[in-house]
């Protein structure tokens, strides 16, 4: 492990606020438990797959972030009208809840993922991919991260994953500029995707942001881009995503305990979300835990 590398994980343990464990190992990496989490992340799997055949899906949606790195050319990512290709000189940052597509075009790839979740008071929702340029540090955090999960190392793969979290988002985090009303409503939006069930309406929010209805509505909408009615809905359905691919809750379950109507509602408004039918979705995200990124 190199001096620097070394130092930035040593950073990420400090900043760790859970303990550090793993769920199951799956082929080509690991699948962390959800209360892994370093500072303003929080890690859900990650994998490093030497030789992958397979990389060609249509609307990919889902409730968490993921980085990939493939160390040559061969495969690339769809976003709206944006082509990003994926190779040796950029790591790609797909933010949540964004719909891309995947394709590969070579026999096979080297190709590194991460899938985890951030602290929306850190940083808010993005609406496309994030192409960071690889540098020489970013490149010895890569190098001991596939080290960690070649070697089936846990803690090291879970220290590095953090490190290489920390160090691709040091640059884009800018939450000391942000005005006191839209601070007060990044902790709304924290407290809703940390307990999507926890506020029945905007008023509620309000209270909670120490605001007037008026007010936290005008800087919900400056701040999020939609009202506080459609975040909460969407966060709901996310935490349902997530639920559906990483528990086996049933969909009636998922469906009362986030306090949709019934089942039928609830899946006509996942399917209108994520493009798929809750039983689907779950599918097709069990998949990626079996091995298949």
């Amino acid at each position: 492990m190199s001096r620097l590398a070394k130092d930035i994980s040593i950073y990420a343990k400090m900043l760790s606020d859970a303990p550090i464990q793993v769920r199951a190992h799956v082929p080509g990496g690991v699948s962390f438990t959800d209360t892994t989490a370093g500072g303003a992340f929080r890690m859900l799997c990650a994998g490093h797959f030497a030789r992958l055949r397979y990389w060609t899906h249509a609307h990919v949606f889902d409730p968490f972030w993921r980085i990939y790195y493939n160390s040559k050319k061969g495969a690339y990512i769809e976003c709206g009208p944006r082509r990003i290709g994926l190779g040796p000189k950029k790591v790609v940052i797909v933010p949540a809840n964004v719909v891309y597509e995947a394709f590969l075009e070579t026999r096979e790839v080297d190709h590194i993922f991460l899938h985890f979740l951030v602290d929306p008071l850190v940083m808010p929702m993005r609406d496309g991919p994030i192409e960071v340029p690889l540098r020489p540090v970013t490149r010895a955090l890569l190098t001991d991260f596939i080290q960690g999960l070649e070697e089936g190392s846990s803690l090291q793969s879970q220290l590095q994953g953090l490190a290489l979290l920390h160090h691709l988002f040091a640059p884009l985090i800018g939450v000391t500029t942000e005005s006191g009303k839209r601070l007060e409503v990044l902790k709304v939006i924290r407290e809703i995707e940390a307990h999507p069930h926890a506020f029945s309406n905007a008023s509620q929010m309000a209270a909670f942001a120490g605001m007037s209805l008026r007010n936290f509505q005008r800087h919900f909408h400056e701040t999020a881009g939609k009202t506080p009615a459609q975040y909460l809905s969407e966060a709901r359905l996310r935490e349902a995503a997530r639920r559906l691919a990483r528990t086996d809750l049933s969909v009636e379950e998922i469906a009362e305990s986030l306090g949709f109507a019934n089942r039928f509602h609830f899946s006509r408004l996942f399917r209108s979300f994520t493009g798929k039918p809750p039983a689907a979705f779950r599918k097709a995200h069990r998949l990626i835990l079996a091995g298949r990124e």
